[in-house]
């Protein structure tokens, strides 16, 4: 393996190529023409032009892949954890081509990648798994699930992540909820076929690391708690999964290496299970790739397993047996998003005007100064990870570190995340899969600012530096700086007024006065903060119209700047909220609708958005059809009274 093409983007493609450089291989990138300045296209030692925008015109079109390898000289090709790296076709093509498919072959593939196969070969196994029905034939849909019973789950048999994946608590509303998944399933994958499984309603769910090789020999590297998760989509990981009992966390490995090992398995794999409040276990499915969240593996086994699945990819042996693998500490991912928490975790897109990594942490990235975050893609930005030696040591490492990652001009989850790290529901473990939606609410409400925060957001403002606007941050005492000796600041919450002294400031807020002064650190975004004598660290961000403390989450807004005052709701249209492709259109001209009914469902960012009628009213147009383009902004639906 002298050159490696990697068949992927954004952090993904970094991290492979970190790897393959260390080892000594020449990396190939590919672009399509909104990543042509990404890091990933400046990291690797060539790059491809794959000309076109979308993820179908570029990252999943698999002629113009191998066309980029046979152009480059690429003797191998890696596919990333995205939707190709679970594609047999692709194998299969890589493989017929005469090149390296980093990963396993298309047998292999297609008996586990697929749910069916995988729960087929479970049983073969003496594995558990629910309830359902795998068949092949999809007439027998209708009737399987009346022989199940409500509740239960309709799942994409090809593909992951969500998509396809329907809950039915009503047989009535089963024909429609086929459809819909179907035809979610059939645009993600390129298959619609379904499986049926009976629901858990609070599960947990973790998965098992495991590598096999071309030599008969298969090994895990523990599990992964995977329970934190909103709409099927992982928001942060952990390894170990704290919770389980030794029995259990046994069991699962064990089954996990004798599934592997019964496929005649190749390279790296996750067998997923859903654990019930009782422990009770079963399997739901088996990832043929590596995982995004493979680096709190790494952090407690200390291994590299890109290196692993390069190493296996060229008939080497796995580097360790089961005996020598050593598991220590507790590692945790956090995935942070380009979403708005705050209006229903909507991607949001951006250019990078600010980029602060942690020091002490892992941050897997593709991001740059200047990089555009657009909507072809998904929502991913980073992968910030922490290991200590237990659960509780890396809960504080990684509130310290999310509280110094700053990525500024995209609005992020950062501060929903550093949330979920304080809830004492998620530190003490009391969780399932569905813990997240219903507990948004509470997580987003804001803290009340109290006399001394505004204080110090007010001088935050103030001493700004006025010659940088794009540089929000403290330029010192005021003769150095050309200030006024006083100034008032508005806040959405409160006005509040700064006198400068050559030693601090005195800040009047309603009927208080205090004494403040600041200084600089070490630490970018960090500023010591002291006040009638108490000093204090604060992790504070000086932001164009708010000034936010991160470890809080309380922001404060300048007179109409806040998220509610940017989205007035405009009762008489519906706008696409990002460019996308229409999936659903369910509004009808003429037809009655009240507030929060379903008008219109697009894809945009690898994720389904449900647009609803913002008011009672009527609908007076539609401007659009099932699979028509749509731009962010365009109006869909008009109403009227």
């Amino acid at each position: 393996m002298r050159k490696l093409l990697i068949a992927n983007r954004g952090e993904i493609a970094c991290r492979i190529a970190r790897t393959a450089h260390r080892m000594g291989i020449r990396t190939v990138a590919v672009f399509g023409s909104p990543d042509r300045d990404a890091l990933h296209v400046a990291m690797a030692d060539e790059a491809i032009d794959l000309e076109g925008e979308s993820a179908a015109e570029t990252y999943l079109d698999i002629g113009k892949l191998l066309r980029a390898a046979a152009r480059s000289g690429a003797d191998a090709i890696h596919p990333g954890y995205g939707f190709l790296s679970e594609s047999a076709p692709f194998s299969r093509a890589v493989m017929e081509a005469g090149l390296t498919f980093v990963g396993p072959g298309a047998d292999a593939m297609e008996r586990l990648g697929s749910k069916a196969g995988a729960r087929q070969l479970a049983v073969e196994q003496g594995i558990p798994v629910l309830p359902g029905y795998d068949g092949a034939d999809q007439e027998r849909l209708a009737g399987e699930a009346l022989r199940i019973g409500a509740p239960l789950l309709v799942k994409a048999s090809a593909g992951g992540g969500g998509r396809g994946m329907r809950v039915v608590r009503d047989l009535a509303d089963l024909p429609s909820l086929l459809a819909a998944a179907s035809a979610e399933a059939l645009a993600a994958f390129g298959d619609g076929s379904l499986i049926l499984e009976r629901l858990v309603e609070t599960p947990r769910h973790v998965e098992v690391q495991v590598f096999a090789d071309d030599h008969g020999n298969v090994v895990h590297l523990g599990e992964r708690d995977c329970t934190l998760q909103r709409r099927h989509q992982k928001v942060i990981e952990e390894s170990p999964a704290a919770f389980l009992p030794g029995e259990v966390r046994a069991a699962l490995c064990s089954a996990a290496t004798r599934l592997i090992g019964a496929a005649g398995y190749r390279n790296a794999a996750t067998v997923e299970f859903l654990l019930a409040p009782d422990l009770s276990w079963h399997l739901i499915e088996v990832n043929t790739r590596l995982q995004v969240e493979h680096p709190v593996t790494e952090a407690v086994s200390g291994q590299d397993l890109v290196e692993w699945q390069l190493r296996i990819a060229r008939g080497e042996r796995l580097p360790l047996a089961q005996a020598d693998l050593r598991l220590e500490g507790h590692a945790i991912e956090l995935r942070i998003c380009a979403e708005d928490p705050a209006h229903g975790m909507r991607p949001t897109t951006g250019r990078i005007t600010e980029l602060e990594l942690p020091e002490g942490a892992r941050l897997d990235h593709g991001l740059a100064i200047a990089f555009a975050v657009g909507a072809h893609f998904d929502s991913l930005l980073a992968k910030l990870v922490v290991h200590a030696a237990d659960r509780a040591g890396a809960l504080r490492r990684a509130r310290a570190a999310l509280a110094c990652t700053q990525i500024g001009g995209v609005v992020t989850n950062i501060p929903l995340l550093d949330r979920i790290l304080r809830e004492p529901a998620f530190q003490e473990q009391r969780i399932d899969t569905n813990w997240l939606e219903p507990a948004l609410p509470g997580l987003l409400q804001e803290p009340e600012p109290g006399p001394e925060d505004l204080a110090i957001a007010a001088v935050a403002r103030v001493a700004a530096r006025p010659n940088d606007p794009a540089d929000p941050w403290f330029c010192g005492p005021p003769w150095r700086c050309n200030l006024p000796a006083e100034e008032t600041v508005r806040f959405d919450a409160a006005e509040v007024t700064v006198r400068h002294g050559q030693d601090g400031y005195l800040v009047r807020v309603g009927d208080a006065t205090l004494a403040l002064r600041l200084f600089w650190t070490a630490t970018p975004g960090i500023v010591a903060v002291e006040i009638d004598g108490h000093r204090r660290h604060l992790v504070l961000r000086n932001e164009p119209s708010s000034v936010l403390f991160v470890e809080r989450g309380l922001r404060l807004h300048l007179p109409g700047s806040s998220d509610v005052a940017a989205e007035a709701v405009d009762e008489r249209v519906v706008r696409a909220p990002l460019p996308g492709k229409v999936v659903e259109v369910r509004a009808e001209p003429g037809m009655r609708v009240a507030k929060g009914d379903l008008l219109v469902v697009i894809d945009a960012m690898k994720m389904e958005h449900r647009l609803l009628a913002p008011g009672d009213g009527m609908v007076a147009a539609v401007a659009v059809g099932a699979e028509d383009r749509v731009e962010a902004g365009q109006v869909l639906v008009e109403l009227e009274p």
